[in-house]
């Protein structure tokens, strides 16, 4: 199953619990209940944003730096237009193993 179809799942129940809420055919709800079941979207929606943004710091300020691909990128003289140019292969390793770390660690987290 992808993740694709495990959201759309998701999505589907809680429309369909919604849907059956809203309906009163499960329970028969008082006034005040009826208010906080037509906002339960709203709610569902604040809280997915406060996860999705508590988990993107959370990554934020616990990546760990990747001190050997930083000496590396230090040796690199700049010569002419830093931004046009190329750098040598040799460099690229200890920036890759980086990389490979960094994705690693977070497929870790996955």
């Amino acid at each position: 199953m992808t993740k694709l179809m495990q959201w759309l799942l998701g999505l589907s129940l809680f429309v369909t619990i919604w849907a059956t809420l809203l309906s009163e055919r499960l329970l028969q709800s008082t006034s005040s209940y009826r208010l906080h079941i037509w906002l339960l979207p709203l709610y569902a929606c604040l809280t997915f944003g406060v996860y999705a943004a508590s988990v993107v710091l959370y990554r934020v300020f616990t990546f760990n730096n990747c001190e050997a691909a930083a000496v590396e990128l230090k040796k690199v003289p700049i010569r002419g237009d830093a931004n046009n140019a190329p750098l040598p292969v040799s460099r690229l390793s200890a920036i890759f193993e980086c990389s490979i770390k960094a994705r690693s660690i977070v497929q870790g987290y996955s």
